[in-house]
């Protein structure tokens, strides 16, 4: 093992230790943040395959240039980030890659410069931004507490972005909520969902979702925006996609919005998001508890 801000690397493994000066560190199979109050931002300059952070590790900023993007560099390393530790923000230059993201610490921010593919990234805790420049295609984005704001500047694609729900993609926070989801390309094949559960159908958008659980008094699963560039289905038999809340605020499509009726639980029927009848499987709609 390489000493604390060390680095051992080879075509087998590769390992940093992070310490103070471990800026320009290229790629990196496992990159393991100390306990601690680190330094407050550290750069790794290429690809990393693993990132450990230990529960006491507490750190400003990671920053990378990408994640789990080049695994013929580190074979048999898993791609994943995981620990419990505090990062304020994480950012990633480039891509995230066939990559499996769990954060039960404090995560802040998110922003990545590419795309995310093949991905399944969770937040255990609040997040207050999630930003990706590219596409978002065939991931899942869980987040079981809330998020400020969630946006993507291309398309998202074949993939789920669910608020309320932990890492295993099990709906376990009935009280989620999403502040602004802005798509600013096509919406294609996914679901948008804040609180809600699947009926027993497993679609979303469907008359028998229903809300997570009771959830709290007074606290609604909500989403409070959402802007997207356009929408589109399948036109396949036997699918369904949605944008499911127990609460929608404000939905506009390619620049006209949506006719909701106000305040929760009033759309109750689904409501149908292509009009011009190119498919029929994608619908908004809210719920209520069980």
């Amino acid at each position: 093992m390489a000493p604390a801000g060390g680095v051992e690397a080879g075509p087998q493994r590769g390992f940093a230790a992070l310490g103070v000066g471990n800026q320009g560190i290229t790629n990196v199979g496992t990159l393991i943040v100390p306990n601690g109050e680190g330094p407050a931002k550290v750069e790794i300059e290429g690809n990393v395959q693993q990132v450990v952070v230990p529960a006491a590790a507490k750190l400003k900023e990671l920053k990378v240039l990408s994640l789990g993007a080049d695994t013929d560099l580190f074979p048999g390393i898993p791609r994943q980030f995981t620990g419990a530790g505090t990062i304020v923000k994480v950012t990633v230059e480039k891509d995230v890659t066939d990559y499996t993201f769990q954060v039960p610490g404090a995560v802040d921010q998110m922003v990545v410069g590419g795309s995310i593919t093949g991905s399944e990234l969770s937040f255990a805790r609040t997040l207050k931004l999630f930003s990706v420049q590219g596409d978002v295609e065939g991931s899942t984005l869980s987040f079981a507490r809330k998020v400020g704001k969630l946006t993507v500047k291309g398309d998202v694609d074949g993939s789920e972005i669910l608020a309320g729900y932990n890492e295993k993609q099990e709906g376990v926070n009935a009280d989620a909520q999403i502040g602004t989801i802005n798509i600013a390309g096509v919406l294609r094949a996914s679901n948008l969902v804040a609180g809600a559960g699947r009926g027993a159908d497993g679609i979303f958008g469907t008359a028998d979702d229903q809300l997570i659980g009771s959830g709290r008094p007074g606290v609604i699963a909500s989403i409070a925006r959402i802007v997207l560039g356009g929408v589109e289905g399948t036109g396949a038999t036997g699918d369904g996609f949605g944008i499911v809340a127990e609460e929608i605020g404000k939905l506009k499509i390619g620049g006209t919005p949506v006719r909701l009726a106000p305040d929760a639980r009033n759309d109750l029927t689904p409501i149908p998001l292509l009009p011009d009848g190119s498919t029929d499987d994608f619908y908004a709609r809210e719920v209520v508890p069980a």
